[in-house]
């Protein structure tokens, strides 16, 4: 099975029937559309061992791409380098988003305890 990470479903399919063409002018005869899967959630992923598969498209504006590579790097036993590289590259990006993020929360949480403390004090 070859798993196909696009950005959209029709350029999924758009690589798979051109693969599939390729291939039977080549004098292969592939079984089916079957042998492709493409991935329209990191669910397709779930229970497989040692996948092989594509990137191709607009696949790094997906919003779920941090699950997908999670998932394919989960299914690898983190042993596929590119993987695991795509997905260290994946959390450093979003690592200062996150740090900013508990940065706020926890001065919102401050303020509000700040709110609170006060109002029980006054009454």
């Amino acid at each position: 099975m070859i798993y196909v990470i696009a950005g959209t479903e029709p350029q999924a399919y758009d690589w798979i029937n051109r693969k599939l063409e390729e291939r039977i002018r080549n004098g292969e005869f592939p079984n089916q559309i079957d042998e492709y899967k493409y991935v329209h959630s990191p669910t397709v992923l779930r229970g497989i061992q040692d996948p092989h598969g594509i990137f191709i498209g607009t696949w790094k504006d997906r919003k779920d791409l941090k699950e997908i590579v999670e998932a394919l790097l989960y299914a690898s036993h983190g042993k596929n380098q590119t993987i695991k590289k795509l997905y260290e590259d994946l959390t450093k990006e979003s690592a200062p988003v996150a740090v900013a993020a508990k940065i706020l929360a926890d001065e919102i949480d401050n303020e509000v305890m700040a709110k609170i403390m006060n109002k029980a004090k006054n009454g």
